[in-house]
């Protein structure tokens, strides 16, 4: 019986790839929005912090939740 282990460790690789590149965007996708606000208006002075970073996430949250309930 031959045991067919690319496949196995194939799938596995591309799976832990795809969550690694998940987990990347999620810890640097706040980080970009807030330096993005700090560039497009400087007044704000928006540090960084673990504070503004989940205010990202929440904000980011309640957009989605605004615009999926609004269509």
């Amino acid at each position: 019986m031959k045991l067919n282990l690319s496949k196995f460790f194939g799938n596995t690789v591309s799976m832990a790839v795809l969550l690694l590149i998940l987990v990347i965007l999620a810890l640097t996708v706040p980080w970009l929005v807030i330096t993005s606000l700090n560039s497009l208006f400087p007044v704000l002075a928006i540090p960084f912090n673990l504070q503004t970073w989940s205010a990202v996430w929440v904000l980011n949250a309640f957009a989605r939740l605004t615009i999926s309930t609004a269509s």
